[in-house]
C-alpha cells in the first residue's frame, strides 16, 4: 500500500468509475490501485459518491435452508467465522442464531481439534461439573463447563492447588498449606 501519494488523473478517473458502477467493494478497488480502503472511501466522499458498504444478508430473516446448512456445517466442525462467510452473514448473526436454536460450538484444544470435530450440545444438556472441581477458566469462557479446569479443588476454595498458586501468588498458597 502506498500512503500519502497523490492521485494522478487517470487512476482517479478509473477509481471513480468503479465506485460509480458499484459492483466492486472499496477493498477490491484499493487492492487494484495499491491504496488503502480508507483512501478509496475518502475519494468517494470527496467526489460525492460515498456509499455505506454492508452485508446484504444483514437484518434478513433466516430461511429454512440456511438453518439446515448452519446445522450441517456445525456438525462437520466448521468454525463460526467460516460458516458466516459461507452463508454471507456476519459472525455475530450466526452466533445469535445458534443461541436461538440452542446450539453451541464446543471449544477444544488445538491438539484435540486436529483429531476430532467439536461436539454440539443443546444449551439445556451441557455437561456441568460438580461443585468440588476447579473453576479456573482455561481459554474462552462458554455457557457450559467445557472451558473449566475440572481437577479436584482445595477445600474452601474454587481452584485446584496449581491454579491457586498461579492466580493467588505464593503468599496465598503458603497461607493455605501452613
Amino acid at each position: 500500500m502506498v500512503r500519502d501519494r497523490p492521485w494522478n488523473d487517470k487512476d482517479k478517473a478509473a477509481a471513480i468509475a468503479m465506485i460509480r458502477k458499484g459492483d466492486v467493494s472499496y477493498q477490491a478497488i484499493a487492492n487494484i490501485f495499491g491504496r488503502t480502503k480508507n483512501a478509496i472511501t475518502g475519494l468517494a466522499t470527496r467526489s460525492g459518491l460515498a456509499r455505506r458498504e454492508r452485508n446484504p444478508a444483514r437484518g434478513l430473516a433466516w430461511t429454512g435452508e440456511e438453518v439446515d446448512q448452519l446445522r450441517r456445517l456445525l456438525l462437520k466442525g466448521v468454525s463460526v467465522e467460516r460458516i458466516a462467510m459461507k452463508l454471507q452473514r456476519p459472525p455475530c448473526g450466526v452466533r445469535r442464531k445458534m443461541g436461538s436454536l440452542g446450539l453451541q460450538e464446543k471449544k477444544v484444544s488445538m491438539v484435540a481439534a486436529a483429531s476430532r470435530s467439536p461436539t454440539l450440545y443443546p444449551l439445556t444438556q451441557a455437561p456441568i461439573l460438580p461443585a468440588k472441581t476447579c473453576q479456573f477458566i482455561a481459554g474462552t469462557p462458554s455457557q457450559d463447563d467445557a472451558c473449566k479446569c475440572g481437577r479436584t479443588s482445595v477445600d474452601g476454595y474454587s481452584y485446584c492447588r496449581a491454579h491457586l498458586e498461579r492466580c493467588g501468588g505464593r503468599r496465598r498458597f503458603r497461607a493455605l498449606t501452613s
